[in-house]
């Protein structure tokens, strides 16, 4: 139980790549899609458990252990069967594992499992509780078809590239922008980059 840290080093990628061994980028690229973020920091639960549903994972919510410390939780978890458990803490999210008779605990800090006696968040308090199980194995999304797109707003002009995936899903990269004083000047300015491809 690992965490394949990319360039995204937040915990939600990384307890997604923790459960399905993808890189936390991957991760992150299946959460956008969800809540529709270019950047991925912050997630909520609900964005969180439905790009893991995406990613092939299945999440089964336990309310017993709302507002417990995890060392109340581990004590009861070591006692069932060998699982998998997304756990959420304030403005956190860990992943717990049951194995071997033991219980190790991995987030996006620890980023290789340590066992949970050793984990300095024992007395932290649970706010949600999922097992995880893993129901299908994940194939990553290629790209289909790709479409450029300019917007004018205010006096900038935005450009971005925009991937179709083989999933359906959109995948959005910002190219950047220059600012313009009129649609005259921005039509100027296409007419030189037209120039650039010899089709003026």
């Amino acid at each position: 139980m690992d965490t394949n840290i990319g360039m995204n080093i937040f915990c939600g990628p990384a307890v997604l790549s923790i459960f399905t061994g993808l890189d936390t980028d991957s991760c992150a690229e299946e959460i956008s899609k969800v809540n529709g973020k270019h950047t991925i920091k912050g997630v909520y639960p609900q964005d969180l458990i439905e790009a893991g549903m995406a990613m092939g994972l299945d999440f089964t919510e336990i309310p017993s252990f709302e507002s417990r410390s995890i060392f109340w939780a581990g004590s009861v978890l070591i006692k069932m069967a060998p699982a998998m458990y997304l756990v959420t803490i304030p403005k956190h999210y860990i992943a717990l594992e049951v194995r071997d008779k033991t219980i190790y605990i991995c987030d996006n800090h620890t980023k290789t499992e340590i066992e949970l006696q050793n984990s300095a968040r024992l007395s932290q308090k649970i706010e949600r509780v999922w097992k995880v199980i893993r129901v299908r194995e994940y194939s990553k999304p290629h790209v289909v078809h790709t479409q450029y797109h300019a917007e004018m707003i205010g006096g900038s002009t935005y450009i971005k590239r925009v991937d179709k995936l083989s999933d359906d899903g959109v995948k959005i990269h910002p190219l950047g922008s220059f600012s313009v004083t009129s649609p005259t000047v921005l039509q100027e300015i296409a007419f030189e980059i037209m120039k650039l491809t010899g089709k003026e």
